[in-house]
């Protein structure tokens, strides 16, 4: 928790202030009375002692505009300002208790005119920011997630609605094709999506055999190793299929799976590599081998 800072009075030269606060008041009872004003640490009782220590009337004399034409402020009440019994300035009252303006018109706008203690609600802190998402909103959010993802990973669930969403930016248009006018931001979308533990099930993620090459008898193997992710993004610059030789080595050629492809529903992450041995007649072999990563 944050530590408040003490509040000390703020320093002032009254030397040629009507009232000589100045001299009648060392720095030594400024802190005393500053000190006393924050221990009270109700929000009401900081208003009431404002109110005991300032008297409000209404002004003794008015004097005429010289110039009536001009739109000028009409002083409707005048304020006498005291410490301890004896009248003080408004610039000496406000900076001994390390105040502004605003506790001192909040005061006097919410003053009881029949007690004459102060009758309002500390309302700080409970202003609603303008950026901040309703209950509801989150809500819908949840419950947009809930029909097409699951909140654990490694889980599988048969209430899933069986539509094909391959990323979180589809997810975010398909919520707003059906809540219109009342859609968060994308970021805001994300923020909620991981707070809320989702993510998409395996059995949409992990890649599915294609039906031909189940048949075949070609032996397919997933190594991991082979095929990092930075070599696979270096690799998958264009959806064209590429030809990679080497010398010494056998060559090879690197397929990416279209995205109209209805069997893998994460085409990004399906690159095959597949090793074409060329071998010479007069050495026959048993078998040639195909692997396909």
């Amino acid at each position: 928790m944050k530590e408040e800072k003490i509040k000390t009075p703020k320093p002032i030269d009254c030397s040629s202030c009507k009232f000589l606060c100045s001299l009648n008041f060392s720095e030594d009872l400024r802190f005393e009375i500053c000190k006393s004003f924050w221990n009270l640490n109700d929000y009401r009782r900081k208003k009431d002692f404002i109110l005991m220590n300032v008297k409000c009337s209404l002004p003794k004399r008015r004097r005429p505009s010289k110039e009536p034409s001009e739109k000028s402020k009409i002083r409707t009440n005048s304020k006498s300002f005291f410490l301890l019994n004896k009248r003080v300035c408004q610039s000496f009252f406000l900076k001994t208790l390390a105040i502004s303006n605003g506790p001192l018109n909040k005061a006097f706008e919410h003053k009881n005119i029949y007690t004459n203690f102060f009758d309002g609600d500390d309302k700080r802190g409970k202003h609603t920011p303008s950026n901040k998402l309703s209950s509801a909103i989150v809500e819908s959010v949840v419950n947009h997630c809930e029909k097409f993802v699951c909140q654990n990973q490694k889980s599988k669930r048969k209430t899933i609605t069986n539509v094909d969403i391959r990323s979180l930016k589809q997810l975010y248009n398909l919520y707003k094709e059906d809540y219109e006018g009342n859609s968060p931001s994308y970021t805001s979308f994300k923020r909620i999506f991981n707070e809320n533990n989702f993510a998409f099930p395996l059995d949409r993620v992990r890649s599915k055999p294609h039906p031909k090459l189940s048949d075949s008898k070609v032996d397919v193997k997933n190594d991991s190793e082979s095929l990092t992710q930075d070599n696979l993004e270096d690799e998958m610059t264009s959806n064209k299929e590429k030809l990679v030789t080497k010398p010494d080595q056998p060559k090879v050629i690197v397929a990416q799976v279209p995205e109209s492809s209805k069997y893998f529903t994460n085409p990004s992450s399906q690159v095959y590599e597949i090793q074409f041995i060329e071998i010479p007649l007069n050495n026959p072999v048993k078998e040639v081998k195909y692997d396909i990563y």
